[in-house]
């Protein structure tokens, strides 16, 4: 289990670090679309907005299919090993609460440098 634990940590840890370093790197290629846009008259507020709306969707779609492909695991094994089900659910919910902590702690990091470096 130990190990299990170690490796979905290390997983999770890659595939935030991954998708963080993505966006800043768009965020760089970007600035100049950003800047036209404020030359325009869009508001700082309303780019953070899109910013955050954008980055959201980067973050939530593996959020979702991995827990999606977990809880169909998750009730596989149940079944196979005819385990008891709401103590499971019960630990599969403290895992998925501890991985959108997570990946929420990457998404603020994300957004916040993205917003850095488009607005300077």
């Amino acid at each position: 289990m130990f190990i299990v634990s170690s490796l979905a940590l290390v997983l999770l840890a890659a595939s935030g670090s991954i998708i963080y370093f993505k966006q800043i790197s768009e965020a760089h290629a970007d600035q100049n679309r950003y800047e036209i846009l404020r030359k325009i008259g869009v508001s700082k507020k309303e780019v953070r907005s899109t910013i955050a709306k954008q980055t959201l969707f980067v973050f939530i779609l593996p959020l979702l299919i991995g827990i999606l492909n977990a809880g169909m695991l998750l009730l596989s094994i149940v079944v196979a090993y005819d385990m008891d089900l709401i103590e499971n659910i019960l630990y599969f919910l403290y895992a998925v609460a501890a991985y959108g902590v997570i990946y929420l702690i990457y998404y603020v990091l994300t957004i916040t440098s993205y917003n850095q470096i488009v607005n300077k």
